[in-house]
């Protein structure tokens, strides 16, 4: 295998970027490629996420209307009274360019007001000192207050993204916001509900809008999408409770961040709960500075690869849980699913024994050689197995897709090269060998010590499960691949 000197993982949950998303790359400093990741939340851990976009206030430091701006090598935003200028640098097609978002029919005199500080300050050291700026706060927020009757405009952003939205006040009316994109060339309408807005220094896309209401135990989405007429851009929302709070909210970017260490860190399974969390499984070659915490197992294993699991909060701004899976081998996690309390089940593959390998409970304890694959349940607070085991042979076996039933059970898929004599059949689908390479799938019984069934799919050529699905009845459904002819191949009954 192939490995580099330095990567790093990252989880990116949606990929539909706003106007003042596309148009700002980052901050000073942080590098000038366009942007492609980024998040919501003012703060991020340093372990998870980038660092936080900021506001600089204007002191007089920098000359115009501009409240605040953000600043980065190419790129530059200035918040003022009157909108928000993004001005291109010099790398674009046709020289620098400008695009003004005004306000439409708002309130005048509304400026925007910092909110948040984060802590740091920027200083510019300028000519004689009596005209230096220090000591300037930085936020995260900055609020256009009552900007239209009952409606604020809230910007903020971190890990190099810029987000935007309306807040409406009960009782005030959402159809006030107006907007307009001064100095492009054209605004309209895609076919999947985003806004195009082309300038001759390029093209962006505002991803199509969302709208919500929140309540104590979650939030009511509400329908929203563009109005664009006569070169002025608002909202069509749909049905909502005028007592309570609504959010207009253009960007869709959730959030993006980095799970990894100084390694090699590979995502390679993902599921999220009805709460919100996201969970995500893969393997890891960091053996220090990765951000495990609270488990399963907080130190590393051995070998050149652990595999491991992290839980995400639903606001992406923090590691519920972190830890390495693994022994004194090579481990591999590929797929994750999940129960209806949230613990989360692995499959994978392993060359670790049970001389260091967590094997607890089952369902097989015993390493039976090459790389046996595996299947773990964790706990809903991360903190512990509830079991952990073999399923493999004398040759080589591994584990990619994972899927749980309503009761719990366990439908592990993947491929192997051990023969029936010590692969662990049982039942079915198929007890013999194929030759060559075999898919295989598994049902592991609910307290993890069996397997229910266990067998074969495959024929006389390489054939591999990748993934797998159960119905509300309990069937498996197996996808994969095979160069299997139909003259070995179990082709039946087949829609080709």
């Amino acid at each position: 295998m192939k490995r580099a000197a330095l990567t790093c993982t990252f989880l990116v949950i949606c990929s539909v970027f706003s106007a003042a998303d596309r148009i700002l790359t980052v901050q000073a400093g942080l590098g000038t490629s366009p942007l492609s990741s980024g998040g919501l939340l003012p703060q991020i851990r340093p372990a998870f996420g980038k660092l936080p976009l900021s506001f600089i206030p204007n002191r007089g430091q920098i000359d115009g209307p501009a409240s605040f701006y953000v600043q980065g090598k190419d790129k530059t935003i200035y918040f003022s009274p009157e909108g928000v200028s993004f001005v291109l640098g010099a790398d674009a097609p046709d020289g620098r360019w400008a695009v003004k978002l005004e306000f439409i029919g708002s309130n005048p005199g509304v400026r925007p007001a910092g909110r948040d500080e984060t802590g740091a300050v920027v200083s510019y050291f300028r000519g004689p000192a009596d005209g230096w700026k220090t000591g300037l706060p930085l936020y995260s927020r900055i609020v256009y207050a009552n900007l239209w009757p009952g409606i604020d405009l809230v910007f903020s952003g971190a890990a190099d993204a810029l987000k935007y939205e309306f807040v409406v006040l009960p009782g005030a009316d959402p159809s006030l916001v107006r907007l307009a994109y001064r100095g492009a060339s054209e605004v309209r309408v895609g076919e999947t509900g985003g806004l195009i807005v082309a300038t001759p220094a390029g093209s962006f896309e505002d991803g199509a809008p969302s709208a919500y209401q929140n309540r104590p135990d979650g939030r009511d989405d509400v329908p929203l999408a563009f109005d664009l007429a006569g070169g002025e851009v608002g909202f069509k929302v749909g049905e909502y409770d005028r007592s309570r709070t609504l959010v207009l909210d253009p960007v869709i970017i959730v959030y993006c961040g980095y799970i990894g260490g100084p390694g090699l860190d590979h995502i390679s399974g993902i599921a999220a709960d009805p709460a919100g969390n996201v969970y995500v499984t893969g393997f890891t070659a960091s053996a220090g500075d990765f951000p495990a915490a609270a488990g399963p197992d907080p130190a590393w294993n051995g070998g050149t690869f652990d595999a491991f699991v992290a839980k995400v909060d639903p606001t992406g701004s923090a590691l519920l849980y972190c830890g390495y899976i693994g022994g004194a081998g090579d481990d591999y996690a590929y797929g994750l699913a999940l129960d209806a309390a949230g613990s989360a089940y692995i499959a994978g593959y392993t060359s670790s024994t049970e001389a260091t390998f967590p094997a607890a409970v089952g369902p097989g304890l015993v390493h039976r050689g090459g790389f046996d694959a595996f299947v773990a349940k964790i706990n809903p607070a991360g903190t512990a197995l509830e079991y952990c085991g073999y399923i493999g042979g004398t040759g080589q076996d591994y584990g990619r897709g994972i899927a749980v039933d309503a009761w719990n059970r366990a439908y592990v898929a993947g491929s192997t090269l051990s023969g029936e004599g010590t692969f662990p059949v049982k039942q079915g689908p198929v007890l013999t060998y194929g030759g060559g390479r075999d898919a295989f799938i598994a049902r592991v019984s609910v307290d993890g010590r069996t397997l229910e069934y266990c067998g074969y799919v495959g024929g006389g050529g390489e054939d591999a499960g990748l993934a797998v699905a159960v119905d509300p009845e309990g069937r498996a459904y197996l996808a994969g691949h095979t160069n299997s002819s139909e003259s070995s191949s179990p082709a039946f009954p087949a829609f080709y």
